[in-house]
């Protein structure tokens, strides 16, 4: 099996990469389309968003699961997962062909809606969830970096104004359809279907599993999903383009916290089942290094969120700056969420994953209606902050009664101390890359000094990269 290394790098340079070079395409078209125009892509992916988990329910994290196992101990089959997606993209597809036209919405955004709604196919027949589980992170590398690279390339060769809005859907399915051949001819000289499938009542097991990792998911989603969807029918789509702009630089310092995530389900359910204590070490670890990672990142956009509003849209989105700056602090709420109910899955409590996140998630909902209501876009900003703490909350008290957790003091420290530097720094009048600076050095020596985080951590990473 390939070193904690290399596996690092193959997520990181598909994760990084391919999310990256969708990140930049997203940059663009903000740019070249406006806020109003490009309000409309964000509703949209928001939209598909949804779709993607009615297709999906929870069958990418329980495949990945069941796949890290040997497949004596596969509760469910690969091909019986694969015929499972294919069924559900289908129906998902169909009904949202008859629904969205009925829906009291502009003709275009019904029709943008409607174009990304058949990449749902192709998403369908991708076996991501296959190489995750068996570790082959290479190939899932190469596959969202053709994915992600063609829609940038064409979208840079093909769309230059808001007349060419109608293309975009078009070049986004192209681009998942690439990623899916990929794989599959991958699968073509080495099938992943070694064993038959189970027939109905397997399937019906299968997507009752799936439906309460994927309910939970769904609530998870209320975070990044519900906003845009919510600011753009209610307030306006061009205050959605603004909020899409904010979220995207999250997005970015979130694209480590998917290294962590695609390593966590196979590797933790892995070494659950062999040696619990074991597993139970390694992920306090994983948590103060996470805290302090997401901490850091954190502190970094609150400080420089106006240069990377400027620079990243141009002046044009500098009311995304004030968003952003709230929104910095999903980074931190995220790395732990993902630490708690990600784990949950890993260690194949659904149940509970399902519960914390259907709580939180509901709880996120009617804070994110409230919010939008009131017409401002910074309270929705703040509360989709708040909604994410509480539902990481929710997910630590069921994670802590599997594994103890030492978290609520480290958690506080790097939480104030990050609040106090960029306090700080709002009465100080020097260069913000100055102010920057010794903010990341100030925050990393408080860190240590209060035991939030230590060496030790620090060399069992470098163990793992180098074992």
């Amino acid at each position: 099996m390939a070193n904690l290394r290399n596996k690092i790098f193959r997520i990181a340079f598909g994760d990084v990469i391919g999310r990256g070079l969708g990140v930049i395409t997203s940059i663009y078209l903000a740019r070249v389309l406006g806020a109003e125009s490009y309000g409309i892509i964000v509703v949209a992916m928001s939209v598909l968003g949804y779709s993607i988990w009615g297709a999906d329910l929870g069958l990418l994290n329980i495949g990945a699961r069941e796949m890290a196992k040997i497949p004596e101990k596969r509760v469910f089959r690969a091909r019986e997962i694969f015929i499972v997606k294919l069924i559900l993209g289908t129906i998902v597809v169909t009904v949202l062909s008859l629904v969205v036209p009925l829906l009291s919405l502009d003709e275009i955004t019904k029709t943008i809606i409607l174009g990304f709604s058949y990449s749902l196919i192709p998403y369908a027949l991708l076996l991501e969830w296959y190489y995750n589980g068996r570790q082959h992170f290479g190939k899932v590398a190469l596959s969202k970096i053709i994915n992600n690279g063609f829609y940038l390339f064409a979208v840079f060769l093909f769309v230059h104004a808001n007349s060419d809005l109608q293309l975009i859907p078009a070049l986004y399915t192209i681009g998942v359809s690439l990623a899916a051949l990929v794989l599959a001819g991958f699968a073509f000289y080495k099938s992943p279907f070694e064993l038959p499938s189970r027939g109905i009542p397997v399937f019906k097991d299968l997507i009752q599993s799936a439906f309460t990792v994927g309910l939970g998911w769904f609530f998870t989603q209320m975070i990044v999903l519900l906003p845009p969807i919510a600011i753009g029918f209610l307030i306006s789509e061009e205050t959605a383009g603004l909020y899409g702009a904010a979220i995207r630089v999250v997005f970015i310092a979130l694209l480590i916290d998917r290294i962590f995530v695609n390593l966590l389900i196979p590797n933790l359910s892995s070494v659950w089942e062999q040696n619990r204590d074991l597993a139970k070490e390694h992920i306090r670890i994983v948590y103060r290094i996470m805290l302090y990672i997401g901490g850091l990142l954190t502190l970094v956009i609150a400080l420089m969120a106006p240069e990377f509003i400027r620079f990243l849209y141009t002046s044009s989105y500098e009311a995304s700056i004030p968003i952003l700056i709230i929104l910095s602090l999903l980074v931190f709420a995220t790395f732990q969420n993902s630490i708690f109910t990600l784990g949950l899955v890993a260690l194949g409590r659904d149940t509970d994953y399902f519960n914390s996140t259907s709580l939180g998630g509901t709880i996120a909902a009617i804070l994110i209606f409230l919010a939008t209501i009131s017409n401002n876009v910074l309270y929705v900003a703040a509360i989709v902050v708040v909604s994410e703490f509480i539902i990481t909350g929710i997910s630590f008290i069921k994670f802590n009664r599997i594994i103890k957790m030492e978290a609520i003091r480290p958690f506080m420290i790097i939480l104030v101390t990050g609040v106090g530097l960029y306090l700080i720094h709002r009465h100080l009048n020097y260069s913000v890359y100055l102010e920057t600076m010794v903010s990341i050095l100030l925050f990393t020596g408080i860190s240590f000094l209060t035991g939030a985080i230590g060496i030790t951590h620090f060399k069992w990473i470098r163990e793992k990269l180098i074992s």
